[in-house]
């Protein structure tokens, strides 16, 4: 491929991501050169650019995961959750997802095209941020009314526990 037809493709080319579950079976120091060996098979083999990689963890999955390698199923309760994102000709992408399907050491992925223009990366948080509820003052209207003494907080309090008991 000359430069010319390179340059072209590179214009042509949309940006896509993809996030995939690896078999749980490889050892921990393997897998990183393992995902490097499929990031240059799968991409840059293709004439793709990699833009953003992660490296993949163990997580335990929130359902068991079944998939058929050689002729038995195999059912997963973790795996390596990994993502890569990169620009790539639409017409490569039909192979990559065909070796993805073929590797038995990839459980599940799912391939995603990138809207042009949107270069936020998002990463999991893990845990939601909580909704704060604003706290009502004297100074919002919200109270209405005197302050009560803690007399007056205690007869209220036998009151509302005097009426549930009976």
């Amino acid at each position: 491929m000359d430069k010319k037809t390179a340059e072209l493709e590179m214009k042509e080319a949309k940006t896509y991501e993809i996030g995939y579950l690896l078999s749980p079976f490889f050892p921990a120091e393997k897998v990183e050169e393992t995902v490097e060996a499929m990031y240059k098979t799968l991409i840059t083999d293709l004439g793709g650019e990699l833009i953003f990689k992660t490296t993949p963890k163990m997580r335990p999955l929130s359902y068991p995961v079944s998939k058929f390698i050689s002729n038995k199923k195999s059912t997963f309760n973790e795996a390596y959750f990994g993502a890569v994102k990169f620009h790539l000709s639409p017409e490569n992408i039909r192979t990559i997802k065909e070796q993805l399907e073929k590797d038995n050491n990839i459980i599940r992925f799912l391939i995603v095209s990138i809207p042009k223009n949107s270069d936020r990366v998002v990463t999991p948080r893990g845990v939601m941020a909580k909704k704060v509820q604003p706290v009502a003052t004297k100074e919002d209207g919200a109270e209405k009314g005197e302050e009560m003494t803690n007399e007056e907080i205690d007869k209220e309090i036998e009151g509302l526990l005097d009426t549930q008991s009976a």
